[in-house]
């Protein structure tokens, strides 16, 4: 039942992200600065509103003739920006191309070289880091690209350990690239932490269908130098592109699987329930041992030393015990109570019958000794 729920709950996920993809378009294809979700670009768009109308202010404090309108007023600010035209030419004839000590306006090739140097172009979204370096278009300073996490395997297969894993060159995998290393007839998964260049486990014994792997696109910034030429690429973030709360994620990646979640109730069985205790104490186990545990020290202490025993075992109580029933007495076959003259008894000077006085027990007497 978990399993199907699971996948109902996979198949209702990818339903709803194609069809929020179809009608609202990607996120990353915005023009805002924020791209993680509509409600925070709608957002920042209704902040700039906000913002927009107080700059703007009211059309009356316009110190312009016209009044009416922001187009009226512009129009008749660019009539003046014409007649000034003449005025800025002259102007811009006074910058040098080159600073001087008499005249420290700023060297228009430097202003123009900064700007383009900061200036990034957006080269693509690739699915790994090989497809991303294999891009053979102009990459100029400040460029960047989006790379998408995928699941990085072994020429095709899975991991057959974590030390064939570690050992891939690490300079080809992304922020959030998966890998499964096979455990018997399990899987374990690790996640790529690019920042520290550690695979991280993930999940321990578990089946692939047990798991929905997240998405994510990272964002790299190119460097480029002339001397020498080489073109490298920075990881600077990564915007998860899941559905699910970070609260969800860290369940699913919490490792619990539902042979993990059902030993849990054999353990409770086989603990079994407190009050079911004998103990005095029946509120947790550990107080429970600690009563029994007192008890033992109490027993000790009544047993005595061992050493002691007047026996000869004295290796502990049942070897004393057995010697001491080994030379016991044991009793004869029951015979019936009464007072008689006579007894018999057998070697262990036990008595095993009775016989009163006959004539012939009494020996002559003289009358003296009567």
């Amino acid at each position: 039942a978990r399993e199907i729920a699971d996948t109902e709950l996979g198949n209702r996920i990818t339903g709803e992200t194609n069809r929020a993809t179809g009608v609202e378009g990607t996120l990353s294809s915005l023009t805002t600065d924020a791209k993680t979700t509509l409600v925070a670009a709608i957002n920042e768009v209704d902040s700039h509103t906000d913002t927009n109308t107080s700059n703007i202010g009211t059309l009356t404090s316009l110190t312009t003739d016209a009044k009416n309108n922001l187009v009226a007023a512009i129009n008749e600010i660019d009539s003046h920006a014409d007649t000034n035209a003449g005025d800025i030419a002259d102007i811009k004839d006074l910058i040098p191309g080159e600073a001087t000590s008499s005249n420290q306006l700023a060297d228009k090739e430097f202003v123009n070289s900064s700007i383009a140097t900061q200036t990034g172009n957006f080269i693509g979204t690739f699915a790994n880091i090989p497809s991303r370096d294999a891009y053979s278009g102009t990459i100029t300073n400040n460029d960047y690209c989006f790379v998408m996490n995928s699941v990085i395997t072994n020429s095709g297969s899975d991991w057959t350990s974590f030390s064939a894993l570690d050992a891939y060159d690490k300079a080809l995998v992304t922020n959030f690239d998966y890998a499964w290393v096979i455990d018997g007839t399990k899987f374990d998964l690790y996640r790529f932490d690019v920042v520290n260049q550690v695979w991280e486990k993930k999940a321990e014994d578990v089946t692939k269908e047990e798991i929905t792997l997240n998405s994510a696109y990272n964002r790299y910034k190119a460097v480029v130098t002339t001397s020498p030429a080489s073109t490298t690429w920075e990881y600077e973030y990564t915007l998860n592109n899941s559905s699910f709360t970070a609260t969800q994620w860290a369940a699913i990646n919490s490792g619990a699987t539902t042979a993990k979640i059902n030993q849990i109730a054999t353990n409770q069985s086989n603990i079994g329930t407190l009050n079911s205790l004998t103990t005095d104490i029946k509120t947790d186990l550990v107080s429970a041992i600690n009563e029994v545990d007192s008890h033992v020290d109490t027993n000790t202490s009544n047993i005595g030393t061992l050493s002691n025993l007047t026996t000869d075992a004295k290796t502990n109580l049942v070897a004393a015990i057995n010697e001491l029933d080994s030379n016991k007495v044991d009793a004869n076959s029951s015979i019936t109570g009464a007072t008689k003259c006579k007894i018999t008894y057998d070697s262990k000077g036990l008595v095993t019958s009775g016989a009163d006085l006959t004539a012939s027990d009494i020996p002559s007497l003289s009358l003296s000794k009567i």
